[in-house]
């Protein structure tokens, strides 16, 4: 029995869970800023203080800069105030929503300890308070970096999973040697330009975003982490994307269960591969993830040095009783010409091309549709 194959991408669900919570929780601190600004513009009570001091506040931070650590100082200053609430005394630090840390010294204008100043309290809890309400939109273009991880983790999280699948699409166009061209999921190119999207983020974010929140050695290095693992996989995904894709065609679509058809396979050069197989296959997911309900190999060459292209053709046939395609919210039945190029010992990659196995049934025995242009 072969031994069954999965794309690489169904199988990276992990990686895309790790992009959506490493997202998320570089995203607390924007939404835990966000509640404080609400709260202080929409609940926070204005009384009066009294400037009782004031201090300048120095932090530190280290970056990795030109293949050397370079040490970062930043400076703000904090006033201390007292107020009295509701017969009680009260002190606090700080300056704005952001305790002063990017408020320009000009802005702070005439403020020093002994003056009287308007300040705004917490109903709720009397002994915080801000001496000046500012909301600062500047600070929330960080939020762009976590907020690209999760939108594009997610994305390719739910791709992964196919926890809520929609119409079945094919990308089926006109073929040249058969009727149908068939379109690949997701290229080798495709997953190559993904991760470098991702890498190109992330070192944003450890350029960029990591010394303007004051990040120490251990997030620095956490983040460090991610972008290798993410450059390792890249590399590795290198010699495929170098090589062209596959063309897929086929003679009929969408297949029947018990039709037969013919498969045509053309792999551009050039192309050193230790193997190249096709399989057909049906994956079926429902609550209990994704399992391969069918797997046949159609044909396998080995020792392939293809210099301009080659081609390869074979017949196939859809199992009597197999599954329709479709798509629920639940469920998923999705058929593939799954091609697999072995390049070396450990370097493989695998691409899905769809096509569609219609229904059983007189209401689902359609005609097969025309191919876009024909």
């Amino acid at each position: 029995m072969p031994k069954p194959y999965s794309d690489p991408v169904r199988k990276a669900w992990p990686i895309f869970l790790l992009f959506v919570l490493s997202g998320l929780g570089f995203m607390t601190p924007f939404v835990l800023q966000a509640i404080r600004d609400v709260r202080i513009a929409k609940i926070y009570r204005l009384t009066e203080c009294r400037i009782v001091g004031e201090r300048l506040v120095t932090s530190t931070s280290s970056s990795v800069l030109g293949g050397r650590w370079v040490e970062s100082r930043y400076s703000h200053t904090e006033f201390t105030w007292s107020y009295k609430v509701d017969g009680g005394d009260y002190t606090a630090e700080g300056y704005d929503n952001h305790e002063g840390v990017m408020a320009d010294p000009q802005e702070m204008g005439n403020i020093a300890p002994g003056i009287k100043h308007e300040c705004w309290y917490d109903p709720a809890a009397p002994e915080k308070s801000v001496l000046v309400r500012h909301f600062r939109a500047k600070f929330y273009f960080g939020a762009l970096i976590p907020g690209l991880f999760i939108l594009l983790g997610g994305s390719f999280l739910r791709g992964a999973l196919r926890r809520a699948p929609q119409e079945v699409e094919t990308g089926a166009v006109q073929g040249e040697r058969l009727r149908f061209r068939l379109a690949p999921v997701l290229s080798a190119k495709g997953l190559w330009g993904c991760l470098t999207v991702l890498i190109a983020a992330m070192a944003a974010f450890i350029v960029l975003g990591l010394p303007s929140i004051g990040g120490d050695l251990t997030l620095y290095l956490i983040c460090i982490g991610i972008e290798g693992f993410l450059i390792y996989h890249l590399v590795r995904a290198i010699p495929a994307a170098r090589i062209a894709s596959p063309i897929v065609e086929i003679d009929d679509e969408p297949l029947r269960p018990g039709m037969h058809t013919r498969l045509f396979i053309r792999h551009p050069g050039p192309a050193p591969l230790a193997s190249l197989q096709a399989n057909i296959v049906c994956e079926k997911v429902g609550q209990g993830g994704t399992r391969s309900a069918y797997n046949h190999m159609v044909f396998k060459r080995e020792n392939l040095n293809i210099a301009g292209a080659e081609e390869f053709e074979a017949t196939f046939s859809i199992p009597a009783k197999a599954s329709p395609s479709a798509k629920t919210v639940q469920t998923a039945t999705a058929w593939y010409v799954r091609v697999s190029r072995k390049l070396g010992a450990d370097k493989s990659h695998e691409t899905d091309y769809t096509f569609r196995v219609a229904g059983d049934s007189e209401k689902d025995r359609l005609e097969p549709e025309a191919p876009e242009g024909g």
